[in-house]
């Protein structure tokens, strides 16, 4: 059984979550798919990220939200 990878949204000094806040601002449908991304990228880790979203540099990746 593969283990399953925990996501950490990026916290400033200040303490404000700008991912978390930018998900605040979607719509269900939309939160929707991300939390499924979010969760396939729980269970598969990094190779999700083939299907799901970019290498930008060294241990950081984007992940994008489908426009449908």
């Amino acid at each position: 059984m593969t283990e399953l990878w925990k996501i950490i949204f990026f916290e400033d000094d200040d303490g404000e979550k700008p991912v978390m806040d930018y998900l605040s601002t979607l719509n269900k449908g939309e939160r929707d798919r991300f939390q499924t991304r979010l969760e396939m990228l729980g269970q598969k880790g990094l190779s999700a990220t083939k299907h799901l979203g970019t290498k930008l540099e060294d241990n950081l990746y984007e992940l994008r939200l489908p426009n449908s």
